[in-house]
């Protein structure tokens, strides 16, 4: 099957480790991330919901529910303005701090801020990028392919300065959002109302700072913000469209600083392993599974509900 070839790809890959330290930015394409895809995420969470009964063309039609996890778009965090681990992402955030700075308008670098990187405490800043990134992937079963496919950038968060370093515009918008999510993320994952992520901590405000005893952690915080500013772009600049919103308990697979397989959004053992770790977790590239369920012939994918890590 085809799908084998690429799960014996995904795992030479595990095993070639990053030395510490090293940049990555502009070492990837888009093509080395399809490359990437971890297609074990698919495969492990595909499974039967049930059947269904619809009526087309005036007969009953069955249908096979089923559900799986899908790659729908790359977040990324970096600390230099502009910046970008994808190298036709770097084009175009040379292009836009050109037009910025043409403008007079070009945005101070996350270096500009302070992040305290020491294990278990910190306020950290990153700039953040989004990239709908929605292949056609043949695994070799009838699994649910989202109904937007396709490439594209959406959010480069150097053009929403305001909003993105400022949470008072945030403060009035999200307002419900921010004070459902006023009891601590640690206790209270409030998943029903999709306020936290998991015990990583809290999506809103949608700013580009987050307090985390994690690089790492505080680094997918923003980078999942990103995905669903660009989303959800109401009070925020976007560059283009990001379809499928991030939700606690989908999915998520670094890349870089180092390749592994996808986990689980808050999954309270990531933060576990993740806690304390070194200035490398600062800049992550991450590729974003969204799950989705469908019925064919009788409805398409559609992505489902935040669930419980």
């Amino acid at each position: 099957m085809q799908w084998s070839k690429w799960v014996l790809a995904s795992v030479a890959l595990l095993v070639a480790a990053p030395a510490h330290g090293q940049s990555f930015r502009e070492s990837e394409s888009f093509i080395t991330l399809f490359a990437k895809i971890d297609l074990t995420c698919i495969l492990k969470t595909w499974r039967i919901k049930g059947v269904s009964v619809c009526v087309l063309s005036g007969e009953p039609t069955p249908c096979v529910i089923v559900e799986n996890a899908y790659p729908v778009g790359i977040l990324e965090t970096v600390k230099a303005p502009f910046a970008s681990h994808i190298k036709e992402a770097a084009v175009i955030g040379k292009a836009l701090e050109r037009t910025a700075s043409g403008l007079g308008a070009a945005p101070r670098g996350g270096s500009s801020h302070t992040s305290d990187s020491s294990p278990g405490s910190g306020l950290h800043f990153s700039e953040s990028r989004a990239f709908m990134f929605v292949p056609n992937l043949d695994v070799g079963l009838p699994i649910a392919v989202p109904p937007i496919t396709g490439y594209g950038v959406a959010y480069f968060s150097e053009i929403d300065p305001f909003t993105y370093r400022n949470p008072l515009l945030e403060s009035i918008l999200k307002a419900p959002r921010i004070a459902a999510g006023l009891p601590s993320c640690d206790t209270q994952w409030r998943v029903a109302l999709n306020d936290c992520a998991g015990n990583w901590g809290s999506f809103y405000p949608r700013l580009g700072f987050a307090n985390s005893p994690s690089n790492a952690i505080a680094a997918y915080l923003v980078a999942l913000r990103a995905g669903r500013i660009a989303s959800d772009p109401i009070g925020h600049v976007v560059v283009g469209s990001y379809p499928y919103e991030p939700r606690t308990g989908h999915y998520l697979q670094p890349v870089r600083p180092s390749l592994r397989i996808c986990g689980k959004i808050g999954d309270p053992l990531i933060l576990k392993v993740e806690r304390g770790a070194g200035s490398e977790g600062q800049e992550q590239l991450l590729i974003h599974f969204g799950i989705f369920e469908a019925c064919k012939p009788c409805w398409g994918a559609r992505l489902v509900e935040a669930r419980a890590p």
